[in-house]
């Protein structure tokens, strides 16, 4: 497959391919397995397509599946008697080049079109086929109180199959993509594609009616759109390929629903969807667009996860909760305060941490016992042979720490070497001789600090020291002020 691959699609991306697939493209968006349990089976990510070997032939050099077939007889050296082998892709681009431009792409362009329109008119509504049991029972999406949107959504009883129609702007069916449906409702799983498009998507999107003149919902995955749609009530566009390649209005609120997808490469895999998203915000908000980016859960799992991964989990109640919060962010409150109160404030928290230390130190010591209380029953306890033993000292309590959010210029250095020498002043009252040890990263730290702490400390009769460390340098040495 690895061969036939680079044939038809020429050298890969060496550095997004690995030993399970080979990546071709600027941006790896097409994906062709070579190994493991999916091999031969390959997708075109920027245009929503894939299928086996065959299907690559075809999707690379425009064959049909006769075509395709005699080509690939030919690659692999077999003979089928009466068949030649079709001309090849830049034989048959050579061969055009003497014909006008509009008769080389247009005829091409519209038969896409038409195929798509095709199946498009030879579908129905989806009330009560598989199409409208994936819906509500796979998907769980409940049916909406204005029923299907039939522009939108229809069932192709040849296929089994969801239809979804992207349009123009003037509702002109352009493209269309197909949700292939089992027995059961559920997603076919035969190594073949689940969700085959046809028609070209430049240009256009499927379209859920809303109000025009609120805000625009927009998703990539008709089932996400759905979700949001529903959830929301508020129109909602969805793209068969990239978001990244739509063009959104200008005068309008609009809220991207983004696919929690990994932010950094993961398993081998590069993370281009989220790279494309963030230029594509990029963009956007550099026209001056109203752009707002939510994702599916309240903290990002990077699990591939949608708004329908949510609405299965949790209900529609929490995606119409995700939706409200992206349109109407809570305010943010500033917690500034006055200098002069911020000052108090540190003081006092400074000043609750080394009365904390202090307590630490200075532990304080029980009346004495009088003797009822004293009798070994009443604070030991027995072994197994009855005899008294003593209790096993409590632990000793954890050492406090306080982490304090306060801008700079405040006064917190300042608050803690004032406290520091209150807590020591005290401790020598009581004929303790434990001392404070203040952690700095750099010896040039050290240094400042003393300095600072010494007029204190001199003015309660207590000394203050740098200790360096025995690895140190020496204070005279060049490499002094490092870490």
């Amino acid at each position: 497959m690895a061969s036939l691959a680079e044939h038809l699609c020429g050298e890969p991306n060496r550095s997004l391919s690995n030993w399970r697939e080979l990546r071709f493209g600027r941006k790896g968006s097409l994906s062709v397995v070579i190994s493991g349990s999916k091999q031969g089976l390959w997708r075109n990510f920027e245009v929503d397509t894939g299928g086996d070997a065959i299907d690559l032939i075809k999707h690379t050099l425009q064959y049909g599946f006769l075509e395709a077939v005699t080509f690939a007889a030919s690659f692999l050296g077999i003979s089928l008697d009466g068949a030649t082998v079709p001309p090849s892709l830049p034989e048959r681009r050579k061969a055009a080049e003497s014909r006008p431009k509009a008769q080389i792409e247009n005829p091409d362009r519209s038969s896409k079109i038409q195929a798509a329109r095709a199946i498009w008119s030879a579908s129905a509504p989806i009330e009560g086929t598989l199409a409208e049991r994936y819906l509500i029972e796979v998907r769980r999406i409940p049916p909406p109180s204005r029923g299907w949107p039939g522009s939108v959504l229809r069932f192709h009883p040849p296929t089994n199959s969801l239809v979804v129609a992207a349009t123009q702007f003037n509702g002109t069916v352009q493209a269309i993509q197909r949700v292939r449906l089992g027995a059961d409702a559920r997603k076919v799983d035969d190594g073949g594609t689940a969700k085959p498009s046809r028609g070209p998507q430049d240009g256009v999107m499927v379209r859920f009616p809303g109000p025009t003149d609120g805000p625009l919902l927009v998703a990539e995955g008709p089932e996400t759109g759905m979700t949001a749609w529903v959830a929301g009530g508020h129109e909602t566009w969805v793209a068969l390929g990239s978001m990244s390649k739509l063009s959104l209005p200008r005068d309008r609120r609009i809220i991207i629903c983004a696919d929690d997808d990994p932010r950094h490469p993961r398993d081998g895999k590069p993370a281009n969807a989220q790279k494309q998203l963030k230029i594509a915000m990029a963009h956007w908000r550099g026209e001056g667009l109203d752009v707002t980016l939510l994702y599916p859960w309240p903290t990002r799992r990077e699990d591939n996860g949608d708004l329908n991964d949510v609405i299965q989990r949790e209900g529609i109640a929490a995606v119409r909760a995700r939706i409200d919060l992206a349109l109407n962010p809570p305010t943010a409150i500033p917690l500034g305060l006055p200098l002069r109160e911020a000052r108090e404030k540190l003081d006092a928290a400074v000043g609750d941490f080394f009365g904390h230390a202090l307590d630490i130190a200075l532990p304080k010591s029980k009346p004495p016992k009088n003797d009822e209380e004293s009798k070994p029953q009443n604070y030991a306890q027995r072994d197994w042979g009855g005899n008294y033993v003593a209790v096993p000292p409590a632990a000793p309590p954890p050492p406090p720490a306080v982490a304090i959010r306060v801008d700079v210029g405040v006064g917190k250095s300042e608050a803690a070497r004032r406290h520091a020498v209150e807590l020591v002043t005290k401790l020598r009252r009581e004929g303790c001789n434990k001392v404070v040890v203040i952690a700095v990263p750099t010896h040039n730290l050290g240094e400042e600090q003393a300095a600072k702490i010494e007029p204190l400390a001199s003015s309660a009769g207590l000394s203050v020291a740098v200790w360096r460390g025995r690895r140190a340098p020496d204070p005279s040495d060049p490499d002094y002020n490092d870490p």
